[in-house]
């Protein structure tokens, strides 16, 4: 069973961060917003892209770990947030979690 959740928080420096997360054991799909910068744009789908597959239980500083690393490897530039308050939000948006059923 699928599950979809949903977060919103002010990180450290003020900035609003929204994380719509599909998960079932493992990530499937994340879409982060917020009123922070990524550059270059395409950089965000990367970040977005490094968490998919992982498992659904990935505690928050190995998440982070991993956006760091695709951060660096890409060489995107965050303005506004970092690594941890996205993975911060991530497991906040799975603990909110509910069932949906996929037709």
């Amino acid at each position: 069973m699928a599950h979809q959740g949903f977060a919103r928080q002010k990180v450290r420096n003020g900035k609003l961060l929204t994380v719509r997360v599909s998960f079932s054991e493992k990530i499937d799909g994340v879409e982060i917003t917020g009123d922070f910068f990524v550059y270059p744009d395409e950089g965000l789908a990367l970040v977005e892209k490094s968490v998919r597959g992982m498992d659904a239980d990935t505690h928050r500083k190995e998440m982070s770990a991993v956006i760091a690393t695709a951060i660096e490897k890409s060489g995107i530039t965050l303005i506004g947030i970092d690594p941890d308050s996205i993975a911060e939000t991530i497991r906040m948006a799975m603990q909110n979690g509910v069932a949906s059923y996929r037709t």
